[in-house]
């Protein structure tokens, strides 16, 4: 049969319902609903973007639905106050809180920005080049990194826009451009968009310099080199054509001879830039949709975010909110900040104090593909949210969340009643997205941070006291784990990071795919216990505690079975937690009889296929434990054979049927009954290891004599 041919003018995708259709798609789609009474139905073609290649032919020539917003904007009226514009709905509202957080951070002067700077040119007074040399600071482990400092920073696109006394090589010497030239390079031979950088370089600080009340040697010095033609370059240029190219592209911060501090960084020179980017940036007066005061309105943001700190961004600066064309703004005549009016204070502020949060270890999470930073309104800093990436023994974690319960301050805070924000974003090539926003208190927060230590509690093998892994490593134990190169390699499933630490800071449940992620690597990674114990236990710690995270509040589990606690539950008789007690008795058992001597234990065999089909494997494994019990019989240690007989014949007992088949959720009850039947094995193993040993002191140690009293 004929494969059916799409219909010409056809969409290749779903596009929203507001968007018409060409006649035949839209013949048969059902009657569109009456529209609310905030649209009126405007006549006339709708616009076609020459870039969309969805809206060709006769599509979209029909009626089209305009908000009452949009008209206002189209005809340059301001829209109604309380109709805020689609996209930037939260935006006021962020950008608010991050300005505000600003005041308690520390962030330098506005319009600058910390960045590397890896080369440092020092001028004499008379104007000539005395050194070019790498700016750099040596670390403990001899490593010699770029010194990062303040500089001052506006977002660069394809126009030229020089920085004030320090910018690049190509910017600051007028260089050529290593792109340029890729076989030779010749530093002294630029193109004429080489030297148009230059010269608009020159230009400001010749504007700086006539702006000055006071004349600053420094900035005079600057300027005398650059008019003499920049003497003494050449002799201070590095030699080695990789160093040249560095330098082409390098921040170059300028010093005056005798001068510790760079020009960029003299007073004058901060306030003529600060000046300099309000002009070139703000162009209108009116009322700031962030803080509701009446200023100096930005066009776009004067900086942006470093693309470092924001996951997914494809360019070197990501701006933190603009629409730049019509598509963004659903074809209204609105770009820029026009739907999201912001004023320089909070533009500046708002990315000063998410580079900082975004820097500062105590205050971001990295995830998969997302950030999350997260902050106070007070400017305080809690521990118990350090706790998710080193949580603490279990005593010290009940402690700090008893003192929520009953009210009290943390860390020396006023209240707990303080606003909490915590912001998750990535990037998407020159713009930041926003994943989420929680937008509460501290005591709500807290208490949910409670609730996440009280739901993936696990006590780990060995150390009944850790009860918890850090989050990070929770969401890597889901994933892959393979060696390149030498080195291990965890990779944590998509989203897995972001749902765990949602799950962390707001209450919600984390996805049921993750549990089939940790059942389905815990059975592949079983070859890791006999090869890497510490490196196993460790994983499959962590996956239990994501395990009784999912089963605590998966809504599947609702009137389920019971969830086993943080320790041996011997009270929960489910059978697919029965059934992974019995494997691991079984496991105990061989181990007893055994020893280490073995080849392949039961659990390097059939693991996998116990925790999916427990009755696949009873049989052989009843008829090894026989055995196994006849050996510690023969051995003498009837006692042993005796106990573990009495406990596995009660969990089969407490069983009843074996089940032939173990979904997702009794895969993972049987991976805790597995785990925790372990732990109280081991526990109980040393607790007799050691009760021995005191025993065998006792009877060695000679009596001590008594003193008479005189």
């Amino acid at each position: 049969m004929a494969r059916p041919v799409q219909p010409p003018g056809r969409p290749r995708r779903i596009l929203p319902p507001a968007i018409p259709r060409d006649a035949r798609a839209r013949g048969r789609r059902p009657a569109r609903r009456p529209c609310p009474p905030a649209h009126r139905v405007v006549a006339g073609p709708r616009p076609r973007p020459p870039h969309d290649r969805l809206r060709r032919g006769d599509r979209g020539r029909e009626l089209r639905l305009v908000p009452c917003a949009a008209r206002a904007r189209q005809r340059g009226r301001p829209a109604p106050r309380g109709e805020p514009g689609r996209h930037h709905r939260r935006c006021p509202v962020i950008i608010r809180a991050l300005a505000d957080a600003a005041r308690h951070l520390k962030t330098p002067d506005d319009c600058y920005q910390v960045e590397s700077t890896p080369w440092a040119l020092s001028l004499s007074p008379a104007g000539r080049a005395v050194s070019l040399v790498p700016l750099e600071l040596t670390g403990a482990d001899g490593r010699a990194t770029p010194v990062r400092q303040p500089v001052p920073k506006v977002i660069r696109t394809v126009a030229v826009a020089p920085q004030l006394a320090c910018d690049s090589g190509i910017y600051t010497f007028g260089m050529a451009d290593p792109a340029r030239q890729r076989a030779t390079y010749d530093w002294a031979a630029p193109g004429p968009p080489e030297l148009g950088r230059h010269a608009q370089w020159t230009e400001m600080v010749r504007d700086w310099v006539a702006s000055l009340p006071s004349p600053d040697p420094g900035a005079t010095a600057l300027l005398a080199w650059l008019d003499a033609g920049k003497p003494g370059l050449a002799e201070v240029m590095p030699t080695s054509d990789t160093d040249q190219r560095a330098l082409a592209i390098g921040t170059v911060a300028i010093y005056a001879q005798g001068d510790n501090k760079p020009l960029h960084r003299h007073r004058s020179a901060v306030r003529f830039w600060q000046a300099h980017v309000e002009t070139a940036k703000s162009h209108s007066r009116g009322l700031c949709s962030s803080c509701g005061s009446e200023s100096a309105l930005v066009d776009t943001f004067p900086t942006g975010v470093p693309k470092r700190l924001v996951p997914g961004a494809g360019q070197a600066t990501v701006a933190l909110t603009s629409a730049n064309f019509a598509t963004a703004s659903r074809n209204l005549s609105v770009t820029q900040l026009a739907n999201a009016p912001t004023c320089m204070a909070c533009a500046l502020h708002s990315v000063a104090a998410l580079i900082a949060l975004s820097e500062e270890p105590s205050h971001s999470w990295t995830g998969d593909d997302a950030r999350t930073i997260w902050w106070l309104k007070c400017g305080a800093t809690p521990s118990i949210f350090a706790f998710l990436d080193a949580p603490p023994p279990a005593d010290e974690v009940h402690k700090v969340f008893d003192q929520v319960h009953a009210g009290t301050p943390l860390d020396g805070l006023a209240t707990l009643d303080d606003e909490y924000y915590a912001l998750t974003f990535s990037g998407r090539g020159p713009r930041l997205i926003v994943r989420s926003w929680v937008d509460t208190t501290l005591r709500e927060v807290a208490l949910a941070v409670d609730a996440y230590f009280k739901d993936s509690a696990v006590a780990r093998i060995g150390h009944p006291d850790r009860q918890w892994q850090p989050l990070w490593r929770i969401a890597r134990s889901a994933g892959t784990r393979r060696r390149k190169s030498g080195k291990v390699l965890e990779e944590a499933p998509d989203g897995a990071h972001d749902a765990l630490l949602r799950a962390a800071l707001t209450g919600s449940s984390p996805p049921l795919a993750l549990l089939a992620c940790a059942t389905a690597r815990s059975r592949a990674e079983i070859g890791l216990a006999a090869d890497e114990p510490n490196a196993w236990w460790d994983r499959e710690h962590a996956r239990a505690c994501l395990v009784r995270l999912i089963l605590n509040r998966s809504h599947q589990s609702k009137g389920g079975p019971d969830v086993p606690g943080p320790t041996l539950d011997p009270d929960n008789h489910d059978p697919a937690y029965l059934c992974g007690r019995l494997f691991a008795e079984y496991e105990g058992l061989q181990r007893s009889a055994l020893g280490s001597d073995v080849n392949a234990t039961i659990t390097d065999r059939v693991y996998g296929k116990a925790m999916v089909s427990p009755l696949m494997v009873y049989p052989s494994m009843d008829r090894l434990g026989k055995a196994h019990q006849r050996k510690l019989r023969t051995g003498g240690n009837e006692g042993a054979a005796a106990a573990i007989d009495h406990r596995i014949t009660a969990l089969v007992a407490a069983i009843g049927p074996i089940p032939a088949a173990l979904d997702v959720s009794g895969q993972a009850r049987w991976m805790l009954g597995y785990y925790q039947q372990r732990a109280a094995s081991m526990a109980s193993a040393h607790a007799a290891k050691a009760a021995a040993a005191d025993t065998t002191e006792r009877r060695t140690s000679p009596p001590t004599e008594k003193r008479k009293k005189p």
